[in-house]
């Protein structure tokens, strides 16, 4: 069971409605389980791994709150959650600022550090990668990053290979999923006339995969993104 440290800082506005807050920690035995399956209460095997309720009293006060988090051995998707029951809004005020969220695997609270976004991209990409732009979601219709294979107006013969390096090392061999830019399930490209055609990475290592292409009716080339989930 490992100890998750959750620590940030939060002020009401002067208009705040809301009684006391519950910030907490929740877990689910279910992998990429989806906000809006929490918002529902209905994440697979929902655990409350921790939680803190507390009052805010004066709007220009800004509060730390901090709290510690033990999360079960079953613990496949991780999600930090603020609720509270609001009486309505009485004015443009009915907010709620919060700032410096730092969850941290540690049982005392650590000081804030403003994370460099580069440095944080470089450790994410350790894990995962996407071929998409940065707030693009897979399965999205985008033309942007994709991947491309063209032979001309020919037809591709049966058999040809195309591999894909992934821009950092995984940790381990990921699970790659394909996706057609005209927008798709996992498990796709586009042709050149832009239809739908199924397939799956041939050899996934933990720098690259590779495709083969084995139907003879292709013609042109083929057009893809991909994602690569080398999990913990």
């Amino acid at each position: 069971m490992s100890v998750l440290q959750v620590t940030f800082r939060i002020r009401r506005g002067i208009d705040f409605s809301g009684g006391p807050i519950i910030a907490e920690v929740l877990t689910s035995s279910a992998p990429d389980a989806t906000s809006v399956q929490l918002s529902q209460n209905a994440w697979l095997g929902q655990t409350q791994a921790g939680s803190k309720t507390f009052s805010l009293s004066q709007s220009a006060l800004e509060q730390v709150i901090s709290f510690n988090a033990e999360l079960p051995a079953s613990a496949k998707s991780t999600a930090f959650r603020l609720r509270w029951t609001s009486a309505g809004v009485s004015g443009s005020a009915d907010t709620l600022d919060i700032t410096e969220v730092q969850i941290v695997s540690a049982s005392v609270p650590t000081p804030f550090v403003q994370p460099d976004f580069r440095e944080t991209l470089a450790h994410c990409e350790l894990y995962f990668e996407k071929s998409y732009n940065l707030m693009t979601a897979p399965g999205t219709p985008s033309n942007a990053g994709l991947n491309a294979f063209y032979v001309s107006s020919t037809s591709i013969a049966i058999n040809n290979r195309l591999s894909t390096r992934f821009r950092a090392r995984k940790t381990s061999a990921p699970v790659v999923k394909l996706y057609a830019p005209s927008g798709s399930v996992a498990g796709y490209f586009n042709d050149e006339s832009n239809n739908l055609r199924s397939v799956t990475p041939l050899i996934v290592g933990e720098s690259g995969f590779e495709l083969s292409i084995t139907d003879s009716t292709l013609v042109g080339g083929i057009w893809f993104h991909y994602t690569a989930d080398a999990e913990v």
